[in-house]
């Protein structure tokens, strides 16, 4: 019975411990200049823009030429939907 006991009072406390507390206004500030301070949010665009150029590289030159003509094909008709997979065939 008290071992009962011991593990229903260690699952109840268990949460109330892991809840993280909202950080008080100096904290807030003091992240806010951080996030100003290492242009954090330019820095992640640009990471971004990076990495998309060149998962889009990298599927062109996998692309056979057919897969090409054939997407330029359907941009210059203006179709949104393509069949294009650079995995293969489906």
């Amino acid at each position: 019975m008290r071992r009962l006991a011991a593990v229903l009072l260690l699952a109840a406390a268990v949460p109330a411990f892991a809840a993280q507390s909202a950080p008080s206004a100096k904290q807030q500030e003091l992240i806010d200049q951080i996030i100003t301070l290492t242009h954090l949010d330019e820095n992640v665009r640009f990471l971004i823009d990076v990495m998309l150029e060149r998962m889009g590289t990298t599927l062109n030159e996998k692309s056979s030429d057919e897969q090409k003509k054939d997407f330029d094909r359907r941009s210059i008709a203006g179709s949104t939907v393509t069949t294009f997979c650079p995995v293969g065939d489906l």
